[in-house]
């Protein structure tokens, strides 16, 4: 049986902390959001309006998840489909640190 897990993504998040000695949202910020120009993407703050809600299978609106630090690698970027066309070019461009860690890693 398969049973879905994000915790390999909350102890990579938390190694990432513990080199970078910082947090997770200035990680990402500092080495992706800003060099990629992605300004719509959130790491926080969900606050905003236009944002999409869920419903569960009967059409009962589902309640935004509460983020906190430990799980926030698990889940807690949001972005809106013009960041991630950005983001999308630069892997697929193979040039600049970003793509450089995505070939490293062979992810994408």
């Amino acid at each position: 049986m398969y049973r879905y897990s994000n915790i390999n993504f909350i102890l990579l998040g938390l190694i990432l902390e513990t080199v970078y000695n910082k947090g997770f949202n200035t990680i990402i910020t500092e080495n992706i959001l800003v060099p990629a120009n992605m300004e719509q993407t959130l790491t926080t703050d969900f606050n905003v309006e236009n944002k999409v809600t869920g419903s569960d299978s009967n059409g009962v609106a589902q309640k935004f998840f509460n983020w906190n630090t430990l799980v926030a690698p698990a889940g807690l970027l949001k972005s809106n489909t013009a960041d991630m066309i950005k983001f999308l070019n630069i892997l697929l461009s193979n040039a600049g640190d970003i793509a450089e860690a995505n070939q490293r890693t062979n992810i994408f």
